[in-house]
């Protein structure tokens, strides 16, 4: 089978964290796996909660990949471009994705002058993605429909020659509902096998 880079992309494997002291200053890196902006905005509240004494809870995620991705970084109250974007380009130079790193800051008491605040958060991420093991992800699209029962088990038939993951299957009073993500170089195809096993009665609803 040919291999197509375009649906395959970097990540990490599991989350990890790592020290940076600098002149006084320690910096607490911390890397997650996440899959959407809610699970990242979960952590970084996590994060809070857990070092609610600090300085400052810098942070930047990139999730997806091509025109779908997302990405987002926050000085939070660091000089602006002192800490979220260096975050961000720290993550970007080992072309990772689905990846969130919150820098938790505790002053020391020595100011490092913008430029040595970008170098030590840029530096604090570099160091906690040395501890990651990197791993090849494939780009996965995601699906939710709804069909009459009575063709929930062409459905299931359908589903079983894919490799695909379904997160949630809710049933109606007439009405199944199932939420999947499926290989998204395969995802039409799978849609057109779905509408024709229930002659046409299927709804794709689009899922955020």
């Amino acid at each position: 089978m040919e291999n197509d880079s375009r649906n395959e992309y970097l990540s990490i494997k599991e989350y990890k964290t790592a020290k940076l002291k600098e002149k006084g200053s320690i910096f607490i890196a911390q890397a997650f796996p996440v899959s959407s902006e809610e699970e990242a905005k979960t952590e970084i509240d996590e994060v809070k909660k857990e070092f609610f004494d600090a300085t400052h809870h810098c942070f930047a995620f990139r999730i997806g990949k091509g025109e779908s991705q997302v990405f987002r970084y926050s000085d939070a109250g660091e000089p602006r471009g002192t800490a979220g974007k260096p975050i961000l380009t720290a993550i970007q130079s080992r072309n990772l994705t689905d990846v969130l790193v919150v820098v938790t800051r505790y002053f020391g008491g020595i100011k490092l002058g913008t430029g040595g605040l970008s170098r030590a958060y840029y530096e604090s991420v570099l160091k906690v993605l040395d501890e990651c093991k990197i791993i090849k992800k494939i780009k996965k699209a995601q699906i939710g429909l709804r069909v009459p029962l009575n063709f929930y088990g062409n459905v299931c038939k359908v589903l079983s020659r894919y490799n695909c993951d379904i997160t949630k299957t809710d049933f109606e009073e007439k009405n199944v509902e199932i939420t999947l993500r499926i290989e998204e170089k395969r995802s039409s195809e799978l849609r057109n096998n779905l509408f024709d096993a229930t002659e046409g009665k299927i709804e794709f609803i689009k899922k955020n």
